[in-house]
């Protein structure tokens, strides 16, 4: 099983719909519990995607909870997942920046009140390294 480290990061995972920007482990792991039935399935369909910092992109073939108890995330009703990720691919600057553009504008499909994409576009087009390119992703996805 593959396992991102600390370098890895930060990651942006999305499928259908979604897009999200995880900068730490930890971040990556929590889910929503009212989401997990519903990222889950993606996962299993082939939906799914990670990219990192480090530019590896892989697919995120399942979740699994891990089971580890926690009073506050119990009151927000969230808990931990583990991503199970396919065998990960380097893949070139420029095929990095496509996919990062193509991660926000699916997330950002059907939100008409904010435009990521030209702000993105600009910084996408400065960057000349993996970080640089996602750290161009908007701070609140």
């Amino acid at each position: 099983m593959v396992k991102l480290t600390t370098e890895d990061f930060p990651v942006l995972e999305w499928g259908n719909g979604f897009a999200f920007l995880a900068r730490s482990p930890k971040q990556l792991s929590l889910v929503a519990k009212s989401e997990f039935a519903r990222l889950q399935r993606m996962c299993l369909d082939g939906h799914v995607r990670l990219i990192t910092a480090t530019g590896f992109t892989f697919h995120v073939l399942n979740m699994n909870p891990t089971h580890e108890p926690h009073v506050i995330l119990d009151m927000f009703r969230s808990f931990r997942a583990e991503d199970i990720l396919s065998e990960g691919r380097q893949i070139d600057l420029k095929e990095f920046k496509r996919r990062v553009e193509w991660a926000v504008r699916e997330r950002q499909k059907g939100d008409y009140d904010v435009d990521f994409m030209g702000p993105l576009r600009l910084k996408l087009a400065a960057a000349t390294t993996y970080r640089e390119a996602i750290d161009a992703v908007p701070r609140n996805m």
